[in-house]
């Protein structure tokens, strides 16, 4: 027995003799520690690649990260004691069971939302439908039935959580859209099949509106320009005015306010870049791009008409392109379903 214990480095003089059980049974729980600490990394890995990989990043997931990439230094530490490795597995557990309770939440709203929204969507076309005399009573069944999907699909999650995706009954709300757009051929459809005079002007302005609304943005941008490079007309360098035409352009929908409520003098039609040495303009550019200097009387008659024309112009043009805008939101509102 002795003899034995020597090998193991185990002296009678300075040794207990079930120090040799002792050191096994500390090696095997240094192994077993190991090895659920590796699968709990496992796990802890997986968790956060699938996070990546649909979006839900979080401060959470970056901490958690941070602690996985710690835990497998200490993994490889030879001095590590089969107690820290377990207090370690720990740690790493709950921090990545609050992560996936972080993520169920995020999913739930983000369901909860995606349906609402489609419930909005199938909602508003199904009302629009109805309002149209020409709707076959088979199409408007069909924008019932699904409104009923999509408004049961809503409570299910309202109801079951992130369960309620699993369920057979939960129509996601992408696939609800989807159906939804088929169902709009199928009324773009039925609108071909006979010709009306209302449906054919209806049409048409949806069709218009969207270019005149484009229209309306450059001449606002042209309009805004104008009014901010001639509150500027005094200076000097001329690519001042420029930088200021180009900024109120950008800016046009706050430019076209301040044209609305204080116009400035309009010096130049579009931007008064340079003073021209006659006082009439002399072709396109000129009339365009320079300004002159009046004298006292006509100075005293002209300029409070420019301004009126130039806060007039602007009022019109605020006018235009609010309503235009809110024209093809509703019309595109009405078409796509929300």
């Amino acid at each position: 027995m002795s003899d034995i214990l020597a090998t193991l480095g185990i002296t009678e003089a300075n040794a207990d003799p079930n120090a040799y059980l002792n050191q096994k049974q500390v090696t095997e729980q240094l192994e077993t520690a190991k090895k659920d600490l590796t699968s709990t990394i496992t796990s802890v890995d997986l968790a956060l690649k699938t996070a990546k990989l649909v979006g839900f990043e979080s401060d959470a997931t970056n901490e958690l990260g941070t602690q996985l990439e710690d835990t497998k230094k200490m993994l490889n530490d030879p001095a590590m004691r089969p107690d820290q490795l377990e207090a370690k597995r720990a740690k790493l557990e709950a921090q990545l069971t609050a992560v996936q309770d972080q993520q169920k939440r995020a999913m739930e709203q983000n369901s909860l939302k995606d349906s609402t929204a489609a419930v909005e969507k199938v909602q508003a076309r199904r009302d629009a439908i109805y309002g149209d005399s020409g709707t076959s009573d088979a199409l408007k069944g069909k924008f019932d039935a699904l409104l009923k999907r999509a408004e049961g699909s809503a409570a299910l999650v309202k109801k079951d959580g992130v369960k309620a995706l699993t369920n057979s009954d939960f129509v996601p709300a992408t696939t609800l859209l989807g159906e939804l757009a088929s169902l709009n051929d199928e009324k773009e459809y039925e609108e071909q099949k006979d010709f009306s005079l209302s449906r054919f002007v209806k049409r048409t302005m949806r069709r218009m509106a969207k270019t005149l609304l484009y229209i309306c943005v450059v001449l606002g941008g042209i309009l805004g320009g104008a009014i901010l490079s001639n509150m500027y007309v005094t200076e000097p360098f001329w690519g001042m005015k420029v930088y200021y035409f180009f900024y109120g352009a950008l800016a046009f929908p706050i430019t076209l306010l301040m044209g609305c409520v204080n116009p400035p003098n309009w010096y130049g039609t579009i931007a008064p870049i340079y003073k021209r040495a006659t006082p009439d303009a002399i072709g396109i550019v000129d009339k365009l791009f320079s300004f002159t200097d009046l004298g006292k009387e006509e100075a005293a008659r002209l300029r409070p008409l420019e301004k009126q024309n130039l806060r007039l112009l602007s009022i019109i043009t605020t006018t235009f392109l609010a309503g235009l805008a809110y024209y093809y939101d509703v019309m595109a509102y009405l078409k796509q379903g929300g």
